[in-house]
């Protein structure tokens, strides 16, 4: 088989495996002329002549992950942000957090995604930690709005242009338990708004 039609198989086949591999953590990533390929964190990223292809893979459906995971089920739709507003000359995300449960929650972490760079019309964006502040992080009353802060550095913020979207999140636990699920379980909540 001629090695440019190889190519083009081992690259179907890499797409295939790539998107079945995922969910069992098993990726093949074949050797190719001037490609690089790693694998950390639930991260699979392939560069192929000057193209970076990168998949992120994050949360867990048990609850116990490291990472952004989905709300426990019965804070879903209980748990958002309003009246977002993101500064590039600052790298500050202000916001009220909206706590409509029963569930007293504490603040772990948050994350801004921004644009690390573009090549071509490929545009890579990566979630970057942020650093928490405002009154929400003595904690967020059951039934309560809040004010928040989540603030990244500004030199990240090199390829974000003013009107583009600000996207986030919240990692919170519960203090209390809550229904089936016991304190210190964990849940994440997302953030829109506009950098200006």
């Amino acid at each position: 088989m001629s090695e440019y039609r190889r190519q083009i198989v081992l690259g179907s086949a890499l797409a295939i495996i790539v998107g079945l591999g995922l969910g069992l953590g098993i990726v093949y990533l074949p050797q190719q002329q001037n490609s690089t390929a790693s694998v950390s964190s639930g991260t699979v990223s392939n560069t192929l002549g000057g193209i970076t292809t990168t998949i992120t893979a994050t949360g867990s459906p048990t609850g116990n992950s490291s990472g952004p995971i989905s709300p426990p089920a019965l804070l879903l739709g209980e748990l958002s942000a309003s009246n977002v507003s993101c500064s590039l000359a600052s790298g500050v995300c202000t916001m009220t957090i909206v706590n409509n449960s029963n569930a007293s929650l504490d603040l772990v972490a948050c994350e801004i995604t921004v644009i690390a760079g573009s090549s071509g019309r490929v545009t890579e964006s990566v979630a970057v930690n942020g650093t928490m502040g405002g009154p929400a992080t003595a904690g967020i009353a059951a039934n309560s709005q809040v004010s928040a802060t989540c603030t990244v550095q500004t030199s990240v913020l090199s390829h974000q242009a003013s009107g583009s979207a600000a996207e986030g999140g919240f990692e919170v636990k519960l203090v209390d338990s809550y229904g089936s699920y016991p304190a210190d379980s964990d849940a994440y909540f997302g953030f829109q708004g506009t950098w200006s």
